[in-house]
């Protein structure tokens, strides 16, 4: 290698450290950690770059839904490697990232990285927050490795795969094959998720206030991101830290403090008025298309089951609700608050 090469990789990395400190010392408490690594010419070279900022973090903990999306993007500029990142949801269904990390390659050591620091960062004290883990339905062995660190790093977090790229793999792979020994294999190939709890609603874990089947938070930070990942490494985390924090300030001046409402409005859209039948003073049948569902608004639990997973009353619910002249945005619990949604991104910095 030139000593002209050596010099501008020496000065890349002193670069990258610089930036590193320079985060850590404008958002304090945050994590931030480079991870180098010795070549066979003796240069050291960056591998990883990892970044929590604390008040994100914070934010995420004190008023947003414990499930979070996670998955890889590629970089296409001149710096090749992935972007790993943890996309979660607001009170309002906003997207809300967490925490991101650039690596040079994609395999199970990277991510068990990952899931490590990220499972430090969201508790110091060892408990997983109820948070459960939706990962996208990419390459097989993306997957497998995603999965993989799951259940090494943090079995008591509940995984979730995203149904929307699990039907994609379906016609792209195995409806297109010839053969029904090919559609055979397609199919073991997509089926390399074990057990319902995956994709099974009557098994996902109940008080975390969403039922969704899709990664679309994920995705919909990649597309934010799309001409940053184009950009060198330091350009390219600056203009990531940018997006967020502008993001967080409009989602906290520009829409929260103008809400004229209790809770979120993406929230109050969903308290429609049905029909029910009484069965008791807090008791109801529901008949909804020749289903019969039984409800207790004590016990805030319903037959259908969509309230135990999104924390939200169901239309049945709300029927129950509207019926004792009630107002259903009363029976909203406090997570889909504007006081919570506010809560949160004032908690949430990053500079």
């Amino acid at each position: 290698m030139s000593l002209r090469k050596m010099k501008a990789m020496v000065s890349i990395l002193f670069k990258i450290n610089n930036y590193g400190a320079e985060i850590k010392r404008a958002n304090l408490g945050s994590h931030v950690e480079v991870y180098v690594q010795p070549q066979n010419d003796s240069i050291v070279v960056c591998e990883r770059f990892y970044l929590s900022c604390k008040g994100v973090v914070n934010g995420w903990l004190d008023g947003c839904r414990k499930v979070v999306g996670v998955g890889v993007c590629f970089l296409k500029g001149i710096c090749k490697g992935g972007l790993f990142s943890i996309v979660g949801r607001d009170a309002k269904n906003n997207i809300y990232p967490i925490t991101w990390v650039v690596v040079n390659v994609e395999n199970k050591s990277t991510w068990n990285m990952f899931i490590d620091n990220l499972m430090e960062d969201i508790d110091e004290g060892g408990n997983d927050n109820g948070m459960t883990l939706m990962s996208c339905g990419q390459k097989a062995h993306i997957l497998f490795n995603i999965l993989g660190a799951m259940k090494e790093r943090c079995l008591e977090v509940d995984p979730r795969l995203c149904v929307r790229h699990i039907l994609a793999n379906f016609h792209k792979k195995a409806v297109k094959e010839t053969t029904f020994h090919k559609f055979e294999l397609a199919m073991e190939e997509i089926k390399i998720f074990d057990g319902p709890q995956l994709l099974v609603k009557d098994i996902f874990k109940v008080g975390i206030g969403c039922d969704a089947m899709e990664n679309g938070v994920f995705k919909s930070f990649n597309v934010a991101i799309k001409e940053a990942r184009n950009k060198l490494m330091i350009k390219m985390l600056e203009d990531i830290r940018v997006f967020v924090m502008e993001t967080f300030y409009m989602l906290k001046r520009g829409k929260g403090l103008s809400w004229d409402l209790a809770i979120c409005p993406t929230i109050k859209k969903l308290l429609k008025d049905p029909k029910v039948l009484r069965s008791g003073y807090i008791q109801f049948e529901v008949v909804q298309d020749n289903e019969r569902y039984d409800l207790d608004l004590e016990k805030r639990e319903c037959g259908y089951r969509v309230r135990k997973l999104t924390d939200i009353p169901c239309v049945h619910a709300i029927c129950a609700i509207s019926s004792l002249k009630l107002d259903p945005e009363e029976c909203v619990v406090e997570l889909f608050s504007k006081v919570a949604f506010l809560g949160a991104m004032s908690t949430s910095s990053i500079h």
